[in-house]
């Protein structure tokens, strides 16, 4: 479970969540007083935000959660959180990407599920393009691209 408007790289991990929608229930969202003292969230009625690894963000009103309203929210730029108060509770940092060559040949057999002839068509196709998967970087050659960066701006990187 992640709460993209905190950040999009911190999971809460082992925890059952359930998802339901009932017309009847006027939250977007009910979370247990459990999960908030163990995730360290506050909920700040007199100023009408919640906080969150010293992030705060107001709070929505009822059936703001649009699809436009989501998509908005999923391509903010998140404040950055040290590890350490990411690791004083049960979440988790995505790590630094590590890039390494896939083993083609492995790859293929284990897609048990396949025939044999498929496993061979997969094989070809997977090393007419080996280069993809060598485990390094590579470029775009078919257009330049710009980007402009916010002064100040700490990179990051998240699954998308």
């Amino acid at each position: 479970m992640a709460f993209p408007e905190f950040s999009r790289s911190i999971h809460l991990r082992n925890r059952r969540f359930y998802v339901f929608q009932d017309s009847d229930v006027q939250y977007d969202l009910i979370i247990g007083r459990d999960l908030l003292k163990d995730a360290g969230i506050d909920i700040l009625f007199t100023k009408q935000a919640s906080t969150w690894l010293d992030i705060e963000v107001p709070m929505r009103p009822r059936n703001y959660w649009t699809n436009e309203n989501i998509l908005a929210t999923l391509q903010f730029e998140p404040a950055a959180v040290s590890q350490a108060a990411a690791e004083s509770f049960s979440a988790t940092i995505i790590q630094d990407a590590k890039y390494k060559a896939a083993d083609l040949d492995e790859v293929v057999s284990q897609q048990t599920h396949l025939t044999i002839e498929q496993r061979n068509d997969l094989s070809q196709a997977l090393l007419s393009v080996k280069r993809l998967f060598s485990g390094k970087l590579g470029t775009y050659p078919h257009k330049r691209f710009n980007l402009s960066l916010k002064p100040n701006a700490v990179p990051f990187h998240s699954k998308p």
